[in-house]
């Protein structure tokens, strides 16, 4: 199999390949044609069997990308210990789905150990985990062991408080953050106590629909971010980081509750604001120099706002 080649596994999914869309079936289903590193053939189930993503146990040289969806219908948790993703070192990216509409139907202790068990191999680069229901993320997305990990996506959760403590991820660059309908404070909970380089490689920040939010707690962080969207948060309230001397482009957009401060913000910065509460600035800061500045339906305003010569309204 090619190295970059999508294999999607959808648990009662369809599978595409090379263009064409197999048909919806239980089990593991791929088409003709689809085969690991080694030319072995992906197994197949018959139809109205017993979904089984065990059956990527047995290919042993996957590699590439690969994406397991529906995960709810995974009937029994240690499945996930038998795909023996964790031994799969030539995989670069992994996708793990549960469905977007089961809400209060999925069982949260068994989700927590679906996911516990599905454990990636510490050479992957990009991770994404969409509509999980757990309360609480597994050991293993914590601390610096995915060190070749450069993008993390985590999304659509309905039952989580609290974010992983991911801030020491040494080479994530990318990180999307979505839709934790429980969370109100981020904080010091993204990294341990200790921990002298918080998101050292960070360059990407995206934070999205999470309706609960009131409060960032942040200190020297994002010393190398350059780019920050924060979009869809009417309780978030308090101050952004505003060490950020590299930012290149900001992006902040539906938060009703929020006092945007510029001050700080980083020579030829390209800033867009929307939708907020107000918006702080002072007479020494140079807003010429700024790349672009857009701001449309701000509250308030406090300091020389008549000095915005880049403004769109």
């Amino acid at each position: 199999m090619e190295a970059g080649r999508m294999i999607e596994t959808g648990l009662t999914d369809q599978i595409e390949n090379r263009g064409r869309k197999k048909r919806k079936g239980e089990g593991i289903r791929m088409g003709e044609g689809v085969q690991d590193a080694e030319g072995d053939r992906l197994p197949s189930e018959e139809k109205g069997s017993c979904s089984r993503v065990k059956k990527l146990g047995t290919l042993s040289h996957l590699r590439g990308t690969l994406c397991i969806s529906r995960l709810e219908n995974v009937i029994e948790s240690e499945d996930g210990s038998d795909a023996n993703l964790i031994g799969k070192s030539n995989l670069n990216t992994l996708q793990l789905k549960w469905s977007s509409n089961i809400g209060e139907s999925q069982d949260k202790t068994k989700a927590f150990e679906v996911l516990n068990n599905l454990q990636p191999h510490n050479s992957l680069k990009e991770l994404t985990i969409r509509h999980y229901e757990g309360e609480r993320f597994p050991t293993w997305l914590r601390g610096a062991s995915f060190s070749n990990m450069v993008l993390l996506t985590i999304g659509n959760y309905t039952e989580c408080t609290l974010l992983p403590p991911i801030g020491e991820l040494p080479s994530l660059q990318v990180l999307w953050i979505e839709g934790f309908d429980k969370v109100k404070n981020i904080g010091l909970e993204l990294f341990r106590e200790g921990c002298s380089q918080p998101f050292k490689s960070l360059r990407t920040l995206h934070f999205e629909n999470m309706l609960e939010w009131e409060n960032w707690s942040h200190g020297q962080e994002f010393q190398g971010l350059l780019e920050l969207s924060i979009k869809r948060y009417p309780k978030l309230s308090g101050e952004l980081p505003i060490q950020l001397p590299l930012l290149k482009k900001v992006v902040i957009e539906n938060c009703a509750q929020l006092v945007v401060s510029i001050i700080g913000f980083s020579k030829l910065c390209e800033v867009a604001i929307k939708e907020c509460k107000g918006l702080v600035c002072r007479n020494d800061v140079g807003f010429q120099s700024l790349g672009s500045l857009e701001l449309r339906e701000i509250s308030e305003s406090a300091g020389h706002i008549e000095e915005l010569t880049h403004v769109e309204d």
